[in-house]
């Protein structure tokens, strides 16, 4: 071995080793532990002999050429750099030279063995860690040198004292921990892998009030104009700071939170009005230090954000309301997703960073009333849509103080597809559930829409008709196009005006109660 490695030993007694290339040729001489003559730069020591290892079998990494030789004479397949623990060998364009170690296959272990002081456990777990950045797949343990093991212990210490096992070494191996990649982080993105997942503790979804607002997502409500959706929003938010068992008949599950209501619509003096107005409901009401407003000076505000931060920084509420999103445009067209994202980032950002539960109020666009309550009526265009993690709607109706609200949306929690009807009381200035809506359609249909289909089926003279009739009264009597006439005999059907008997037979039977009821509520 002495011949194959060209080691030597100076007058000194010092040993002096051979550092040679690929071909075999010596590229440089060091001495142990002292200065080197020829190419002294960080290489992989024995480069001739290295690169010819079974790839199936275990490798070690030792620290220096000593330790090499000790265990290369022994038959294991050994590696060391010649510029000690702190160094690992680049290639000449600066890149780690971990080209040795590549082929190994998920039949070999790897082994860092460095010395049983500070700078081995240090510089050994981190070339591990490099190694297994570059080739993930591979099992790289370090070596656990043992209590009874002296300061700079190394493996030809272990050989010298039981040459034909060195026992500690082979303990040290016995207990060698496996090195794992290094955390790093992404700018963008966390990073969970499939066996981080299999012991991470679950974060189960908490509903702050049932089916209404869940705890860390990104709510919208969102609401056609006058529906009373800041005044809904208020008596949520002020139910929540006054630890209110129920709100709207929704339980409130989480108690002691702070709210922030930021308005930048009705200014200081409405807020106040509103907020004494609807406190007159709670007749236990303490919640005045949990429930903090903040309402813009002027129409418009370039840096409302920044504000909204500050206040958050210096408040620490645990829920935010954002009304409305329009105003926090400055003038853009929130359509277009291009103008929207930098207001939903910006509340992404102040969610993450200050552990807000945030609820973006919005309006609905114009017309398309009847559609009912669909996430796609929200002004703010698919964004919002996509943004959203729980979206709750409002409208008004063809009843003066009647509301309907519907859960659309929710990335975490089960939720009921169904109607509420909300009640606002204008005298008391609050909101009531009355129960679940059977037939939304019929609350929606414009009082002027519902007086026509009333006149066109009082100009048919039986209580049951069949298409034929319809058609006659409508598209030839009344000049409606034959698509138009039948879109209202099928919203009719819809909204319970008129019923089948027999379905697809084409005949129909007058059901006027319905029209004559909502009449009777207005």
């Amino acid at each position: 071995m002495i011949d194959l490695l060209d080691i030597g030993v100076c007058r000194k007694g010092i040993w002096q080793f051979a550092h040679h290339n690929r071909d075999g040729d010596i590229m440089a001489i060091r001495s142990h532990k002292g200065g080197s003559l020829g190419d002294g730069r960080d290489k992989w020591y024995a480069q001739h002999l290295i690169y010819d290892y079974d790839y199936d079998k275990d490798w070690v990494l030792a620290e220096g050429e000593k330790d090499f030789n000790t265990s290369f004479s022994r038959g294991v397949q050994v590696f060391t750099g010649t510029c000690g623990a702190k160094s690992i060998p680049k290639n000449s364009d600066g890149v780690y030279d971990f080209a040795p170690f590549k082929y190994f296959t998920l039949n070999a272990n790897g082994y860092i063995a460095y010395d049983n002081d500070d700078s081995g456990k240090k510089y050994g777990l981190i070339i591990g860690q490099e190694i297994k950045k570059a080739f993930p797949s591979h099992n790289i343990f370090q070596i656990q040198w043992g209590d009874d093991c002296a300061d700079k212990f190394d493996i030809t210490d272990a050989y010298n004292e039981h040459p034909s096992k060195g026992i500690k070494y082979m303990e040290a191996v016995m207990n060698a921990r496996r090195i794992k990649l290094p955390p790093f982080k992404l700018n963008s993105f966390d990073i969970l892998r499939g066996s981080d997942a299999d012991t991470r503790p679950i974060k189960q979804s908490i509903q702050i009030v049932d089916k209404l607002l869940v705890k860390d997502k990104m709510s919208v409500f969102g609401g056609t104009a006058g529906c009373n959706k800041s005044m809904l929003s208020m008596q949520v938010g002020m139910a929540i700071a006054n630890d209110e068992d129920y709100v709207l008949d929704f339980k409130i599950n989480v108690k002691g939170l702070k709210v922030l209501y930021v308005d930048t619509e009705c200014g200081i003096d409405e807020m106040n009005r509103r907020y004494n107005l609807l406190k007159k409901n709670f007749p236990n009401w303490h919640g005045s230090d949990r429930f903090i407003m903040i309402s813009r000076k002027v129409k418009i505000i370039s840096d409302v954000l920044d504000d909204v931060e500050d206040m958050i920084r210096m408040e620490q509420p645990d829920i935010v309301y954002y009304d409305c999103l329009y105003n926090m445009s400055n003038g853009k067209d929130i359509a277009k997703n291009h103008n929207l994202s930098p207001i939903t980032d910006r509340i992404t950002d102040q969610k993450m960073e200050y552990g807000i539960t945030p609820i973006l109020i919005a309006h609905a666009t114009k017309g398309n009333h009847e559609q009912g309550l669909t996430m796609d009526r929200i002004a703010g265009g698919s964004h919002l849509q996509n943004w959203a993690e729980h979206i709750v709607l409002l409208t008004r109706t063809n009843v003066e103080n009647m509301r309907m609200l519907r859960i659309d949306k929710s990335r975490s929690v089960g939720f009921p597809t169904c109607y509420y009807g909300m009640e606002w009381d204008g005298d008391k200035f609050f909101m009531k559930n009355i129960g679940v809506i059977d037939n939304y359609r019929e609350w929606l249909i414009s009082e002027q829409k519902k007086l026509m289909w009333s006149e066109y089926l009082n100009n048919i003279p039986t209580d049951t008709f069949n298409t034929k009739d319809w058609l006659n009264e409508v598209e030839i009597m009344g000049g409606k196009k034959l698509r138009t006439a039948m879109g209202y005999l099928s919203e009719m059907v819809r909204c319970g005006v008129v019923t089948t008997p027999h379905q697809g037979a084409g005949v129909y039977t007058k059901n006027m109660s319905v029209i004559a009821n909502d009449n009777d509520g207005e």
